[in-house]
């Protein structure tokens, strides 16, 4: 259901102390009031709540009882309500206040095992900035008690925001918590996301020789896996057990170390296990570095460095030609392709040390994974639209949502041009399952089409890293025998990620929770030209630049995935430099060559929009522009679908 604005009636006046706010910034006091139900917030239950008592005076939200995005109640006016229908119910009423001023007092009862963390508020001051927000984000609550009251006007345009967190309960397995107790309880705010991200590993377990290499839902690591810092759904419930695995360290004999800053560096690998588990510490120093050369001819199938590397020198695992798998942490800053020149590396899995990087992931990409994640773990049927910057500005997913009438749950993909699709292909490979679609809107440039290089011929390009440091999880659905500059564009990500981090629960208001771009409401009024951008990009469809990415779409239709192909939204001033017999004539010809059974549901003429709906380049729509190029390709898919 598409969320609305919601004007709601005053409610019957209960007599409630309050105190009046002073200046721009609203206050309130915390009020006495006993609600029923039990909804104090700190049970962990994991009863789902079926009955609810509005309290005394007080009402409901007339809002979707299914929902499961956040929705933003009007309170006449004078404050807006956000929350969640599926982690709380909430109810609210307004009383006269002083003047023009009224008191607004929320209450809240959580469901299904998620916590209270508080209220907290955003309003606009005097200079006409935003001020708080939400608890994730940094501002600090109001009142952690679940009745309280706000006193505020119209023209402080204050938010009300409820706060709440899942539990993610850790058993150490054989380790012990460094905190002390039996087990650990990480609360994950889910105010706006769904899939908590997992604890990094920053030493709150301990086990002596061992490495924490992932978490998993079962105690002998037969459950889900997820790896410390990537996201996990919540499905039942708001709470859920995971465990450590951790696996044994080679003995230090099995290597030869020399000095080097910060500790040692591994300079040879005598031992015979095929798997090999790089130690902490070797004679009471860290291990910080893999030197050249170290494993280079050696027959190891798997290597998981420590936690503590940070260095992977050029050869250091030359020509290792049965090395299929590696595990790192991202805290190493230096490594390269050269790396593992000669071999056969396949799979791959980054651990976090380090916090949320707090730039691409914070900014635009957080609800994309996270709702992804969330969706196919609770078995909804998904669109999933694909493509650059074009598609983080250009659509509304939640009109989609609408459109279908909720049979679907669409999440916008779209971040970079200069991301390689097929990375995210190769993970909707795996994930999308019958009945789901894959709405596939690259622009014409080379790596929206899926080429394989992490950058280009000449450089590295770190937005690939930068784009999914937020579940790390995705490069283990990655054949990386077939990419090149992994390890080059990881190195560029690691340095600037050590230097700028937030917290994994922090998230911008710039972007929705369905992955769209809300930051687009200004035109800088258009006039772009599209000269020969589809034309240049013929010869990637026949040298074979484009193979890899066709076997994932290929399997993706025999697993009875709809893949379905639209074009990026272009400037309508741009028209005349298009060549539209070109488009539909050879360009679709080659597409069609290369990608079958992909359906190609759009004509190039229906692309375009006004100039007045570009927003700052020649892909980026308005708000606006997204709405009604929406609205146009929303007919294509009903076609496509049969709808």
């Amino acid at each position: 259901m598409k969320k609305k604005i919601l004007s709601l009636a005053l409610a019957t006046a209960v007599c409630v102390t309050a105190v009046a706010c002073g200046g721009n910034e609203p206050s309130g006091t915390t009020v006495d009031t006993t609600t029923t139900g039990g909804a104090n917030g700190t049970s962990a239950s994991t009863t789902q709540t079926t009955t609810v008592q509005t309290p005394p005076g007080m009402l409901k939200p007339a809002v979707d009882a299914n929902a499961v995005d956040p929705v933003t109640v009007d309170l006449e006016g004078y404050a807006k309500l956000v929350y969640n229908p599926a982690y709380c119910d909430v109810f609210y009423k307004i009383e006269a206040g002083v003047g023009a001023k009224r008191k607004i007092t929320v209450s809240i009862e959580m469901k299904n095992g998620y916590v209270f963390d508080g209220w907290s508020k955003s309003y606009i001051n005097s200079s006409k900035e935003t001020v708080g927000g939400a608890i994730a984000n940094g501002t600090k609550a109001d009142s952690t008690e679940t009745t309280y009251t706000y006193t505020v006007s119209k023209a402080q345009n204050v938010t009300i925001w409820a706060n709440y967190s899942a539990q993610l309960v850790y058993h150490p397995n054989g380790g012990t918590v460094a905190s002390g107790g039996e087990t650990y309880t990480q609360k994950y705010s889910v105010v706006w996301y769904k899939s908590p991200n997992t604890l990094p590993e920053q030493n709150y377990f301990n086990r002596s020789g061992y490495t924490l290499v992932e978490y998993n839902t079962k105690a002998d690591g037969s459950g889900e896996t997820v790896s410390p810092g990537s996201k996990i759904a919540m499905t039942e419930s708001g709470v859920k057990e995971l465990y450590c695995i951790w696996e044994k360290q080679n003995d230090a004999a099995d290597f030869t170390t020399k000095s080097t800053t910060g500790g040692v560096a591994i300079k040879s690998y005598k031992g015979t296990s095929a798997n090999v588990v790089i130690p902490d510490v070797i004679g009471g120093k860290k291990v910080v570095a893999i030197a050249a050369d170290a494993f280079e001819n050696s027959d190891v199938t798997r290597v998981v460095l420590s936690k503590n590397t940070v260095k992977v020198e050029d050869g250091a695992f030359k020509n290792c030609k049965k090395l299929e798998s590696f595990v790192m942490f991202d805290s190493v800053t230096t490594i390269s392709d050269d790396s593992f020149e000669g071999a056969a590396l396949k799979n791959l899995q980054v651990n976090a040390v380090l916090n949320l990087y707090n730039n691409w992931t914070t900014s635009y990409a957080g609800p994309k994974m996270d709702r992804l994640v969330w969706a196919k773990a609770n078995g909804k049927k998904v669109i999933a639209i694909y493509g650059g910057s074009g598609s983080l500005f250009g659509w509304d997913c939640e009109a989609i949502e609408e459109a279908f009438g909720g049979e679907y749950v669409v999440v916008n993909l779209g971040t970079n041009a200069n991301v390689t699709a097929t990375m995210f292909f190769e993970c909707f490979a795996d994930m999308l399952e019958k009945d789901d679609v894959l709405l596939w809107a690259p622009e014409p440039g080379e790596w929206t089409f899926g080429s394989t290089v992490m950058g280009s011929s000449w450089s590295a390009n770190p937005k690939s890293w930068e784009i999914n440091a937020g579940h790390y999880d995705i490069f283990r659905y990655m054949d990386v025998s077939e990419y090149s500059k992994v390890f080059d564009s990881y190195s560029q990500y690691a340095s600037a990620h050590k230097n700028n981090q937030k917290a994994f629960d922090n998230f911008s208001p710039s972007v929705s929770v369905h992955g769209d771009a809300l930051d687009n409401e200004t035109s800088n009024g258009g006039g772009y030209s599209y000269s020969n951008e589809y034309e240049k990009r013929e010869a990637l469809f026949k040298d074979g630049t484009l193979d890899y990415i066709a076997e994932l779409i290929a399997k993706m239709n025999e697993n009875g995935v709809k893949v379905l192909h639209t074009y990026a939204a272009m400037d309508a001033n741009g028209k005349s430099s298009i060549d539209e017999d070109y488009i539909s004539g050879t360009f679709e010809k080659v597409f069609k060559e290369k990608f079958e059974g992909i359906e190609m549901i759009s004509d190039i003429k229906d692309c375009f929009v006004a100039s007045k709906q570009m927003k700052d380049s020649a892909w980026h729509l308005t708000r606006d522009g997204a709405e009604t190029r929406t609205a146009v390709v929303i007919e294509d898919l009903k076609a496509a679908l049969g709808k």
